[in-house]
């Protein structure tokens, strides 16, 4: 027996519901998703927890990038060692994410490409990675390293 106009009216309107649903979560999804790479934007560049270390590490010229270098070399129990650990942390927690995928690499890149780029430039924090467990973050930066040339 052919189905009746009933049945492919239900079945279409069935059809509708679970596409328009698919596509309210895909929206919802998406918010979400912008709203906590916001909130990885604003801890980042708009709180002031790593604005010194961004500062120091971002100008080689400055005593300041000596300073830290020297006392992350020699292992000095400094504040911006403190501080220098804390920006580390951040990043190795931004890679974890990537590694298991609950991360885009291209989220990753359009938010921190540039001072991952820079770090992997700077020897005393690719050596501070590799020797202080932050793997994670120590494969990025050679990855970056071998990409990009020295």
């Amino acid at each position: 027996m052919a189905p009746s106009w009933t049945d492919i009216l239900q079945a279409v309107s069935v059809a509708g519901g679970v596409i328009g649903a698919v596509l309210t979560y895909r929206r919802d999804v998406g918010i979400k998703q912008t709203d906590w790479l916001y909130q990885l934007f604003e801890k980042f560049y708009e709180k002031p927890q790593y604005k010194v270390i961004r500062r120091i590490l971002d100008n080689e010229q400055s005593p300041d990038f000596d300073r830290l270098r020297e006392a992350i070399e020699r292992l000095d129990d400094t504040q911006h060692h403190e501080e220098f650990v804390d920006f580390l942390n951040f990043f190795e927690f931004i890679c974890n994410l990537v590694e298991d995928r609950r991360m885009k690499r291209a989220d990753m890149n359009q938010l921190f490409d540039y001072y991952l780029k820079m770090m992997s430039k700077r020897d005393f924090v690719v050596a501070y990675t590799a020797a202080h467990g932050f793997e994670a973050l120590h494969r990025e930066l050679k990855r970056r390293a071998s990409h990009h040339g020295r």
